[in-house]
């Protein structure tokens, strides 16, 4: 049975998991004595297929993350067009909301 190492995958884990591996380079650098130059030629090549998987980790992420707002972003549109105006509390310092709720508004 194989082990599961990457318990959790969210964006945390995998910064987690890059920070364990720059920490073991960074240590194979300035302190570590290469013995088996075959055997290190393939840990370079294993670390640089992690960084890969866990690059396109981060990118699957990122792409739910936006699917995610893009579906609360369809219920406020049409919670605004069923009611035709829903009181929202913005803090007014945040441009970006306001902005992006005058959008759906349809004021801008």
């Amino acid at each position: 049975m194989e082990k599961n190492y990457l318990k959790q995958i969210d964006r945390d884990a995998l910064l987690e998991e890059l920070a364990e591996n720059y920490n073991f380079i960074k240590r194979k650098i300035t302190e570590g004595r290469i013995k088996n130059i075959a055997a290190e030629k393939v840990r370079v090549q294993y670390i640089k297929a992690l960084i890969q998987i866990t690059n396109s980790m981060n990118l699957i992420l990122k792409d739910k993350e936006l699917d995610l707002i893009k579906k609360e972003l369809e219920l406020l549109k049409e919670l605004l067009n069923e009611t035709n105006s829903v009181p929202i509390a913005i803090n007014s310092n945040d441009e970006k909301i306001q902005l992006l709720v005058n959008k759906i508004e349809g004021k801008v």
